[in-house]
Formats: C-alpha cells, sequence, structure tokens
C-alpha cells in the first residue's frame, strides 16, 4: 500500500521505480502536471511499456523537488502496475538537487557551476542515484491538444 493521499512515499515506492540507475531508458516526457503524468502512464500500460516522466526545465526552482514527489507518487497510485522512471530537472539550484536526494529521487539534471557538479555527483553516488549535466532528449506533452496521442505515438516510435 503507498499510504493515504498527502503522505510521504515510502522508500520502497522509489527503489521499485529507479531501477540501477545509469541513464534513463524508455521514452521520455515532460510532464507538467498529474493529469499528463497520469495520461503518461496510462498510455504506457495500455501498450506495456516503460516511460520516463520528466519534469519541465528547471521545474525544482519553480515547483520544489517535493512537488514532484507527490506528482509522481500520486500518478503511480492511479496508474497501478505502470513502470516508469522520473528525472527532476533542478537547473543550477544545488538545494534542490539535494532535496531531491533527500526524497529519494534517482535522476536529477543540474546545470550549474563545475566543481558544485562534482560534489553534487559524488553525494548523488552514494545514494545510489546519478547527476545529469543535461535533460534526456524528450517529448513535451504541453505540445500537443491531445496528449495521450502524442504520449502513444512517442512511446510507440522508441519501441
Amino acid at each position: 500500500m503507498l499510504g493515504k493521499r498527502g503522505d510521504h512515499a515510502p522508500l520502497f515506492f522509489y527503489a521499485n521505480l529507479m531501477i540501477n540507475p545509469k541513464m534513463p531508458d524508455g521514452p521520455a516526457l515532460v510532464v507538467h502536471d498529474l493529469a499528463q503524468a497520469v495520461v503518461a502512464l496510462e498510455s504506457a500500460a495500455a501498450l506495456d511499456r516503460a516511460v520516463v516522466l520528466v519534469s519541465p526545465p528547471a521545474a525544482a526552482g519553480v515547483q520544489g523537488a517535493l512537488w514532484f514527489s507527490r506528482l509522481l507518487w500520486q500518478a503511480a497510485a492511479m496508474v497501478p502496475g505502470a513502470r516508469f522512471q522520473a528525472v527532476l530537472d533542478c537547473g543550477d539550484h544545488a538545494g534542490r538537487v539535494l532535496e531531491s536526494l533527500s526524497l529519494d529521487l534517482k535522476w536529477i539534471v543540474f546545470v550549474g557551476e563545475k566543481e558544485a557538479s562534482e560534489r553534487l555527483a559524488a553525494i548523488a553516488e552514494a545514494k545510489g542515484a546519478r547527476l545529469m549535466g543535461e535533460r534526456p532528449p524528450s517529448v513535451d506533452l504541453s505540445a500537443s491538444n491531445d496528449a495521450a496521442a502524442l504520449a502513444r505515438s512517442t512511446i510507440v516510435k522508441h519501441y
């Protein structure tokens, strides 16, 4: 059981989502809200495929890492059995990277200074996470009036 709405997701939830961080595997879809995340997961589940949910650019600096963590938790609860990984873009906000790691997020984009990147990468590695210097190639679901069709076509093209 994932817990009641509003609870922090248990650690095992993220352990099941984030498998051996090297690079995210699967078609990457940018999601701006819960509805888009659910559409992405429903599309992936219907096609029996995995997907990568990617936050908007520098989202951790605007909405915060907790927002993205809860979005993932709620979407997973609404689409049980969907297979996915997630990438949170922290922009150049080092503090948001640390917040992301405290929430057990495993894929984090950071585009700050080299020295900070090296330190944060070491911390991330010790926590079993991966700090990425750039966003993965992705398709933004807000680019279409039919997010479900865009998600399905992106997933089909990837596989």
